[in-house]
């Protein structure tokens, strides 16, 4: 079986269901949720990184604008002069994602369980269902990272 290296070969999977129509309606697709995403991910990171150096978390205020300009233009910039294949980009970010999550997870049972939360503190069931939630995001995390020190020691 061949590697998929480009976006246009990853396109080509639907040209025996539509025909070249297939692989335009793939590209236009995977442009659309890219685009939402990417836009969706800065407007979150800007609010937040706003909100983290005391200047609000109001989307209503340039300085947020500003910063969600600036992760846009960063992911921008990652995107356009990072070597290599572009779908090995996204698989990339895709992992990076997956090996971060169990240590969100970790802040917000830490977090949530916090006198400061006050009447929204964590109640029993929702620590244990918390920590399912953990081991699950871990498990997946570890077999991850054993897949990928499987295909680098290959």
């Amino acid at each position: 079986m061949e590697r998929v290296q480009t976006l246009v070969q990853l396109a080509n999977v639907f040209q025996p269901l539509a025909g070249s129509v297939g692989s335009t309606l793939f590209v236009l697709g995977f442009f659309a949720a890219a685009f939402s995403s990417m836009l969706a991910n800065a407007t979150e990171g800007g609010t937040l990184l706003s909100d983290g150096v005391g200047w609000g978390g109001s989307f209503d205020a340039l300085r947020t604008k500003i910063l969600v300009g600036c992760v846009l233009a960063f992911g921008t910039l990652v995107v356009a002069l990072a070597p290599g294949s572009r779908v090995q980009l996204i698989i990339f970010a895709q992992a990076m994602t997956v090996l971060v999550a169990p240590f969100l997870a970790g802040l917000l049972m830490i977090i949530s369980n916090r006198r400061e939360m006050g009447a929204l503190r964590n109640k029993l069931f929702q620590n244990v269902l918390g920590v399912c939630g953990f081991l699950s995001i871990l498990a997946a995390s570890g077999l991850l990272l054993y897949k990928l020190s499987g295909m680098l020691g290959s």
